[in-house]
């Protein structure tokens, strides 16, 4: 019994090693590894706000040139006009005393344009 006994104790206690050297093993990966995610999580963390910070320069620069392009879509046409154009995209023929706006798209306008002087 004192013998079956030991080989139990000595059979537990090499488990007991090899699961402390796997623990062991784990450990010094995860130490070796550690850096390196850091690392790798500081450089994505640094380009996520450089884009973020580009991106929101950007919208500013869209709101101002909005800004131009409405400015100048209200000096070119009547408000109404300039409001229908820019909500629907569709403006319908109007009058006014003192000037009349049609819109209108002719077919190959661009490919006779390329060919004419401004003369013509």
């Amino acid at each position: 019994m004192l013998f079956f006994c030991r080989d139990y104790v000595s059979e537990d206690l090499r488990k007991a090693a090899s699961q402390e050297a796997v623990g062991i093993a784990i450990l010094v990966v995860v130490l070796a590894v550690s850096p390196i995610i850091i690392w790798l999580v500081r450089n994505a963390v640094a380009t996520i706000q450089l884009y973020a910070a580009n991106l929101a320069m950007k919208a500013k620069e869209l709101k101002k040139e909005k800004k131009k392009s409405d400015s100048l879509l209200l000096q070119m046409l009547p408000p109404s006009v300039a409001t229908q154009l820019k909500q629907t995209k569709q403006v319908p023929a109007e009058f006014y005393s003192s000037v009349t706006v049609y819109f209108s798209d002719i077919v190959g306008f661009t490919e006779i344009a390329a060919i004419s002087t401004p003369l013509e």
